[in-house]
C-alpha cells in the first residue's frame, strides 16, 4: 500500500467520543457547528472552520480525537487544513494546549494569529510548531502567550512541505485557559542583530535555561523583528537587553533614530534596558558607536572607543585559541546590581598585545552625575582617557524605568556566555551570573511593581547535555524509534565521496571520464578534482568543468577544484588549500590574496577553501577560523603525510566550526583503486546538494570523516514484547 505522508488536523473531547456514533472505520463525520464542544476551557467559545486544503473531517474513536484529510496540491504554498478562532481579552496571558499526530514525518505548523477588534491583518503571529519533525508519534504541545492589544485568536493548523498527496493528522485535548502569572521576576527580551552573515544568537541557550529556571520569562529577537512591532508602541516584555554582538559592514546599524522616541518611552514609563555595547566581528567600530551614543546622550552617558588593560589581573583561557580576561574586585558596594558580587572577569582580546583587533574586548564610560558607577577596573586597568581604575559598568535611573550599561563584549557575556572556548571565567569562576541576574532583577522591579507582568514564554534548549545516567534514557517502543528515524536529518541521505584527484589536466595520468567511472565504480557517490594550480588556466579550468558536469548524473557528481600553495598575508596564514564551488578561474590576487577572493569566487555566498595540511600554518591558529573547512586527514599516494585533528578539536570548542574533510591526493586510476584511508561523507537531500554541504561556512553538520564502514540500515527485532519494568529479567536465551 503506497504511504500516505501527512499534514492535516484534528480537535477533540475524549469525555464525549464514546457516546459518539461511529461509521464503519469508527469515525463519525465532524458537525462543525458542534466541534467546540468537545474542546476544553475556553476554546469551547470558538468557531471552528474547514480551511481550503481540508477534505475530510471526522471525529475518530479509534484515535480519542479529531482527523483530517487533506491533500496538498502544490510544496509552493501554505495549505491550511483547520481554523478555531477563539474569543480573547487583550493584555491577558493565555495558554494554549492539545495532543497532535500526523502521518507526516515533517511540514507540520501550527500557529496563533492575534487580531484586534475588526482587524484584518493580525497584531502578531506566535508559532506553536513550525515544520515538526517526528510528528508521526503523538505530541504534547503548550503554548504561553499575551494577546497585548488583540481580542481574537486564530489557531491555524497548516501544511507546507516539498511531499505532494493526501496526508492526514490528528488533534486531541484542545484547550486554552487564562494563566495567572505569579512569578515575581521580569521578563527579558534579549535582543542582537541578525543581519549580518553569520549572526550569533541573543541568548546563550544554557544561560538562557538557567535564567528561565530561576523564574526570569525569556524571549529572543533581533532587532531587525523586534523595533519595528516596538515602534507601533508594543514592548511585551519587562526589561530589554540590548546586545551589538556582530557587525555587519555591508548594512546599517539597526539600531537607529526611528526607534529612539518609542524606547526612551519604555524607559519613562517603568521599563528596563541593559546596554553590553562590545561587539564582535568586522566593521567601523567607531560609526557604529555614534548610533549607540546618539541615543546614550541625552542620558548623560559616552561609550568610549578605548581599550582597557591590566596586565596585572590577567588570565587567559589556555586553549589553542587563547581568550584573555581580565580580573577586577573593583566593586561599589551597597548598590542592589553589585549585592553578593564580590570577582567579576572582563573579557581583554585574544592577546595581550591587541592582536585580534577591536573584537572580544572592554571599553570604558563617561557619564554624568546621575550615574552610579557599579564596577571599575583596578588601580592597575587603564584606558586613554584614565591612568587607573577606568569605569566598565555604570546605572541610573530615567523617569519611572532604570538603566545599566555594561562596556564589554556581549558574546561573552550573553550571547554565548559558556562557550567552552572562555574558560568559564565570567559564569563559572567569577560572580557574573549573579550580577546579571542581579541587573534583571533591578531593571524588573518598576514595571513588575506597576504588575506590568508578561507571560513567561519559551526557553530555548541549553547546549550542554545532560550527564549520562540510567534514568535519562526513554524505554524503547515502536512509537518512540519510529518517530526518531522519520524525523531524522529532515529525510537527508548520507553521500560517500572522495577529494583529491588530479585529472591529465595537470600533474594526474588519466582524463576526467576515466577518474570517475573508477570513482563510480568504487561506490563513491562523489569526486572533487583538486588540480595543480600552477598547471591551469582559464581555458584548462572551462574543460575540467564541462568534462565534470558531463561525468555527473542523478547518482554522482564530479566537482572541478584546485590544489592551491598558501602565501602568508595579514588575514590567511601560509597553508596550502584546495578551492572549489568557485564562479570562475581565480586570477592574480584573487588566488594569492584570499580575502579578495573570498567575495568574488563563490557561486552563493563563499566558495569551498579548505585547508588541506593544517600544520603548515605560520600565524596564530585562530586565523584558520576563516576558511571553509578544514582537512582532518591528508594523505598522498596513499600515505597520510599531515593531520589536522587537534586543529579541528579546538577550532570547534572556539565556536569555529569548519566543515571536516578527509583530502586524497590521487594521480592515476591506479593510486584510485588501492585507496585506503578515511573518507568523505555529507548529509544531503540528493547528489546535486552536495556541494552546498561542503560550502556551508560556520555550519560544519553536513559532513562528517570515517575509514570504518557506513551502515545504512539498522533494525532491532525481539522474539516477543519486553517489559519496561525493571523488575522483570527476560527468560534465559533471549
Amino acid at each position: 500500500m503506497k504511504k500516505i505522508k501527512a499534514i492535516a488536523m484534528t480537535l477533540l473531547g475524549i469525555a464525549f467520543i464514546s457516546a459518539l456514533p461511529r461509521n464503519a472505520d469508527n469515525a463519525t463525520t465532524a458537525n462543525f457547528a458542534e466541534l467546540s464542544s468537545y474542546c476544553g476551557g475556553l476554546a469551547a467559545k470558538g468557531v471552528w472552520k474547514k480551511a481550503e486544503a481540508a477534505t475530510d473531517v471526522f471525529i475518530d474513536g479509534t484515535e480519542k480525537g479529531v482527523r483530517i484529510t487533506s491533500p496538498q496540491k502544490t510544496w509552493d504554498k501554505q495549505w491550511y487544513c483547520l481554523v478555531c478562532d477563539i474569543p480573547v481579552e487583550a493584555g491577558k496571558n493565555y495558554s494554549l494546549s492539545f495532543q497532535y499526530k500526523s502521518e507526516l514525518a515533517t511540514g507540520n505548523h501550527c500557529k496563533i494569529n492575534l487580531f484586534a477588534l475588526g482587524g484584518k491583518e493580525p497584531v502578531k503571529t506566535i508559532f506553536v510548531f513550525s515544520g515538526t519533525r517526528g510528528a508521526v508519534s503523538l505530541q504534547e504541545f503548550k503554548k504561553e502567550f499575551n494577546t497585548e492589544g488583540a481580542t481574537r485568536a486564530s489557531v491555524c493548523f497548516y501544511q507546507q512541505t516539498s511531499e505532494i498527496g493526501k496526508t492526514t493528522a490528528w488533534i486531541r485535548e484542545f484547550s486554552m485557559d487564562t494563566v495567572t502569572v505569579t512569578a515575581a521576576k521580569a521578563k527579558l527580551i534579549f535582543l542582537a542583530s541578525g543581519s549580518a552573515p553569520e549572526p550569533f544568537p541573543p541568548c546563550d541557550a544554557t544561560l538562557a535555561q538557567k535564567l528561565y529556571k530561576d523564574g526570569y520569562g525569556i524571549e529572543l529577537a533581533t532587532y531587525e523583528q523586534f523595533l519595528p512591532a516596538a515602534a507601533k508602541g508594543v514592548v511585551p516584555g519587562n526589561v530589554l537587553v540590548f546586545t551589538m554582538s556582530r557587525l555587519d559592514p555591508l548594512r546599517p546599524c539597526p539600531f537607529g533614530s526611528a526607534y529612539k522616541d518609542t524606547l526612551m518611552n519604555f524607559i519613562r514609563e517603568g521599563g528596563g534596558a541593559l546596554f553590553i555595547v562590545g561587539f564582535w566581528g568586522y566593521g567601523d567600530l567607531q560609526e557604529y558607536l555614534k548610533h549607540w551614543n546618539a541615543f546614550l546622550a541625552p542620558l548623560d552617558a559616552e561609550v568610549l572607543y578605548q581599550r582597557v588593560s591590566d596586565q596585572s589581573n590577567m588570565v587567559n583561557s589556555n586553549g589553542l585559541i587563547n581568550y584573555y580576561f581580565m580580573r577586577t574586585s573593583a566593586i561599589t558596594a551597597g548598590l542592589p546590581i553589585t549585592e553578593g558580587v564580590s570577582k567579576l572577569y572582563f573579557p581583554a582580546g585574544k592577546s595581550l598585545s591587541g592582536e585580534g583587533g577591536t573584537s572580544g574586548i572592554t571599553y570604558t564610560l563617561k557619564t554624568g552625575s546621575a550615574w552610579d558607577i557599579a564596577v571599575k577596573g583596578e588601580k592597575t586597568a587603564s584606558s586613554s582617557s584614565y591612568a587607573e581604575s577606568p569605569p566598565l559598568v555604570a546605572t541610573r535611573t530615567y523617569g519611572k524605568g532604570r538603566i545599566v550599561i555594561i562596556a564589554s563584549d556581549a558574546r561573552c557575556w550573553i550571547n554565548d556566555a559558556f562557550a567552552p572556548a572562555y574558560g568559564g571565567f565570567i559564569h563559572e569562576k567569577s560572580d557574573g551570573t549573579r550580577f546579571l541576574e542581579n541587573i534583571f532583577s533591578y531593571l524588573g522591579a518598576p514595571s513588575l511593581a506597576n504588575k506590568s507582568v508578561y507571560a513567561r514564554g519559551e526557553c530555548p534548549a541549553p547546549k550542554k547535555e545532560k550527564a549520562f545516567a540510567p534514568g535519562n534514557i526513554e524505554p524503547a517502543t515502536r512509537e518512540n524509534i519510529a518517530a526518531a528515524l522519520a524525523g531524522s536529518r529532515e529525510n537527508e541521505k548520507v553521500f560517500r565521496g572522495i577529494i583529491g584527484l588530479a585529472s591529465s589536466y595537470s600533474d594526474g595520468a588519466n582524463t576526467v571520464k576515466d577518474m570517475c567511472r573508477e570513482a563510480k565504480a568504487r561506490g563513491y557517490d562523489f569526486a572533487v578534482f583538486t588540480e595543480k594550480y600552477g598547471a591551469m588556466n582559464a581555458e584548462k579550468w572551462q574543460m575540467l568543468e564541462r568534462d565534470c558536469a558531463a561525468e555527473s548524473n542523478d547518482s554522482f557528481v564530479a566537482l572541478a577544484g584546485l590544489d592551491v600553495k598558501g602565501k602568508k598575508e595579514y588575514q590567511f596564514p601560509e597553508c596550502d588549500r584546495i578551492m572549489f564551488n568557485m564562479c570562475k578561474f581565480p586570477q592574480g590576487t584573487e588566488v594569492e590574496q584570499w580575502s579578495k577572493g573570498l567575495f568574488s569566487l563563490g557561486v552563493r555566498g563563499y566558495p569551498s577553501v579548505i585547508v588541506s595540511k593544517p600544520n603548515l600554518n605560520k600565524l596564530p591558529p585562530f586565523r584558520l577560523r576563516f576558511y571553509v573547512g578544514l582537512a582532518l586527514a591528508n594523505y598522498e599516494h596513499n600515505k597520510l603525510i599531515d593531520e589536522g585533528m587537534p586543529w579541528y578539536r579546538d577550532l570547534v570548542a572556539s565556536d569555529y566550526r569548519l566543515v571536516p574533510v578527509s583530502i586524497n591526493k590521487v594521480y592515476s586510476i591506479e593510486e584510485l583503486r588501492a585507496t585506503t584511508g578515511a573518507d568523505t561523507y555529507v548529509r544531503a537531500k540528493s547528489v546535486k546538494d552536495i556541494a552546498a554541504g561542503l560550502t556551508t561556512k560556520y555550519q560544519s553538520g553536513k559532513s562528517f570523516v570515517s575509514e570504518g564502514p557506513l551502515i545504512r540500515k539498522f533494525n532491532l527485532v525481539s522474539s516477543r514484547e519486553v517489559s519496561s519494568s525493571p523488575d522483570k529479567d527476560l527468560p534465559a536465551g533471549k
